[in-house]
């Protein structure tokens, strides 16, 4: 079985889905991915990591200048075209959990068969959340949190055309700041084990 978590950011998701590989004693992709899309590409990692919620270029600007560039990739777009590959060859050869980067959508436009789960909060929970685990920039809390949800929905919606965090795009959604972690990772568990 293939599992595949989207997720607020905040919200627990990347350990939730570690839980739940380590649970079913399937492999775990998060940042192995990362790793395997800048092997692949010749990039380098922490490039890799900052363009994985950005979609490629789509300006007015950027269009006239490369449109008669017939051979030339944006990096963005030949970053989720590997990504996009690797993924496909992990559904398709081992049951595994894998966190973000379109995989539930990527999956079920092959037709693989998996479980899509999204997993959210509330903002009250995400600020908390994000106050306990991450750095403090200087930049409010509230805005952070709005800004990569947003890059991830751009990101989503460029790439697939799918509405990130919508009800229909997933089997399974789950609250972490009302379930807890603990709960969510039971649930998803259970779901994959039917």
């Amino acid at each position: 079985m293939v599992i595949t978590i989207s997720r607020q950011f905040a919200t627990g998701g990347h350990t939730i889905a570690q839980r739940v590989a380590e649970k079913l004693g399937v492999a775990f992709y998060d940042k192995e991915l990362v790793n395997r899309v800048a092997k692949e590409s010749g990039f380098d990692t922490d490039f890799v990591t900052r363009q994985s919620e950005h979609m490629g270029s789509n300006s007015l600007l950027f269009d006239l200048v490369t449109r008669n560039r017939a051979s030339y990739e944006d990096p963005t777009d030949k970053l989720f075209r590997i990504q996009k590959e690797i993924i496909l060859d992990l559904g398709a050869k081992e049951d595994c959990v894998i966190v973000g980067r379109c995989a539930g959508f990527l999956l079920r436009e092959a037709g693989i068969d998996c479980l899509r789960v999204f997993i959210g909060a509330d903002m009250d929970y995400r600020k908390a959340y994000m106050m306990r685990h991450y750095e403090d920039t200087g930049v409010p809390v509230e805005k952070r949190l709005k800004e990569r949800d947003s890059r991830r929905q751009g990101y989503v919606q460029h790439y697939t055309g799918a509405v990130w965090g919508e009800r229909e795009n997933y089997n399974l959604c789950l609250d972490s700041g009302k379930l807890g972690e603990d709960a969510c990772v039971d649930i998803i568990v259970r779901a994959a084990q039917k």
